[in-house]
């Protein structure tokens, strides 16, 4: 038998329920993860119109309080050449 586990991948209003009952003061919000995942700050997995976000890399990044975007920052207000 393998020994991998498996993720723990939710929704993104799963996720927040998660982290309500882990910390009932908690003050991030299903809206605050929301934009964490559309900012490229918070990792995830499209699946059909829903996001699965990893509660274990949320618990992770708010511990090391690493906050920042992954990936290149996109440039907007700027005119781009097209190649």
């Amino acid at each position: 038998m393998n020994s991998t586990t498996l993720p723990r991948m939710r929704t993104i209003q799963q996720a927040a329920t998660m982290l309500k009952e882990l910390d009932p003061g908690t003050c991030i919000t299903p809206y605050r993860l929301r934009c964490w995942v559309l900012d490229g700050t918070l990792p995830h997995v499209p699946a059909g119109t829903k996001r699965l976000v990893n509660v274990d890399a949320i618990l992770e990044r708010l511990a090391n309080g690493d906050l920042s975007p992954i990936g290149p920052t996109p440039i907007s207000g700027v005119i781009r050449r097209i190649s």
